[in-house]
């Protein structure tokens, strides 16, 4: 569902966002993941002093062709469940430690793949208004842009998205600045706490 489709009564609601709320922000939807991979990769290409990410890049491309996945939580599952596979037969204690570095190196370099092509796109990104994500932070909050609003609020929202299209809108909602701890507890309560360096659960 785009977020242009919301109405005001998504007042009281639980939400979840997904790939749809910034595909116009030209982000990649899961069936479409793989061919921006690609193209971002074509990119690189004709970039000096980026060998690494090139590789990492690549390697994911393969991965994700091999697989048949359209996005790397599918393809970090299904890496996992390979590395599973290996543990139903004997084998030495250097040969499961080697495994279980190799499986953890490819869902890295996926992570590292992935978060790449999205700040890239953040760019583009940044330049646009965001209107949906505007719009309904807007509706949510009734146009008041006072903090305290985030007290009264009977909305909450769960954001599966790799990008930051909402924290981005959140933050310029309330026109936080540089120095706002985003993540914590008082404004997106995302269990991340950057100030302390540390996760709450």
């Amino acid at each position: 569902r785009c977020l242009s489709d919301w109405s005001s009564d998504v007042c009281s609601s639980d939400l979840i966002l997904g790939a749809g709320c910034s595909a116009k922000y030209g982000y990649p939807l899961a069936a479409d993941f793989l061919g921006a991979l690609k193209r971002y990769f074509q990119e690189l290409e004709n970039r000096s002093n980026c060998e690494r990410l090139k590789q990492c890049v690549t390697n994911t491309i393969a991965l994700l062709g091999k697989y048949g996945t359209p996005t790397i939580d599918r393809l970090a599952r299904r890496i996992e469940e390979e590395r599973r596979k290996h543990y139903s037969s004997p084998m030495d204690a250097v040969k499961s430690k080697a495994l279980d570095q190799a499986a953890l190196d490819k869902i890295r370099e996926a992570k590292i793949a992935t978060v790449a092509l999205f700040l890239e796109a953040e760019k583009q990104a940044r330049s646009m208004d965001l209107s949906g994500y505007q719009n309904l932070l807007n509706i949510i909050f009734e146009g008041d842009r006072d903090p305290k609003v985030l007290e009264s609020s009977s909305c909450r929202i769960l954001n599966f998205n790799y990008d930051r299209l909402f924290e981005m809108a959140f933050t310029d909602y309330f026109s936080l600045d540089s120095n706002s701890n985003y993540y914590g507890k008082i404004w997106l309560n995302s269990g991340l706490d950057f100030q302390i360096g540390r996760a709450h659960v």
